[in-house]
């Protein structure tokens, strides 16, 4: 329990830093929505600065082998984007941007045949936006995460640190966000 409440002070600490420096740049929308993916679900942030940038935060419940029924719970994890637009399409005000974007990783969750750890690293992620008139966006993305794991032994006493596997390997599970603009 008390490992939860220290990651969700962490998020928290996260946020307040993110949204601090939002605060200091003009935010020209603000989309709040949903995260779906095999990954896991969770709850997502946009801001976009310009036309040509945003900022995604997503914080997702990792359901690394949840639904499969190998785990009871879902571990937390967040993750932090700056995307940059590579291309945009405008008709009619439906909009279609690609992007791509560099980020950072970090949470409490499981990875392929280890326990509960602490994961932290790098993101990315390459996807599609397409916004309709009505202020809905649905995002389209895939993303992965070079990260490293730390895991505690509880029988020889030690902690372990190794690559994060899951973040490479579920780089073919697709994402979805889907977003109301402010």
């Amino acid at each position: 329990m008390s490992r939860n409440i220290s990651v969700l002070a962490l998020a928290a600490i996260f946020l307040s830093v993110i949204f601090n420096k939002a605060q200091a740049q003009d935010i020209h929308s603000l989309n709040i929505g949903s995260f779906h993916s095999p990954k896991g679900f969770g709850i997502c942030l946009e801001k976009e600065y310009d036309f040509s940038t945003f900022d995604a935060i997503t914080l997702i419940a990792d359901m690394h082998g949840v639904l499969t029924g190998e785990h009871p719970r879902p571990g937390v994890k967040m993750t932090f984007t700056r995307n940059i637009i590579f291309k945009h399409y405008d008709k009619d005000g439906y909009i279609i941007d690609l992007y791509a974007g560099p980020g950072v990783t970090a949470g409490y969750a499981r990875d392929i045949q280890k326990p509960y750890c602490l994961i932290a690293g790098l993101s990315g992620v390459l996807g599609g936006r397409f916004s309709f008139p009505t202020r809905l966006s649905v995002n389209i993305e895939v993303g992965s995460d070079i990260a490293i794991d730390i895991t505690r032994n509880e029988r020889m006493g030690n902690i372990g640190i190794s690559l994060y596997k899951s973040g490479i390997y579920h780089i073919v599970f697709p994402q979805l966000r889907i977003q109301y603009s402010f």
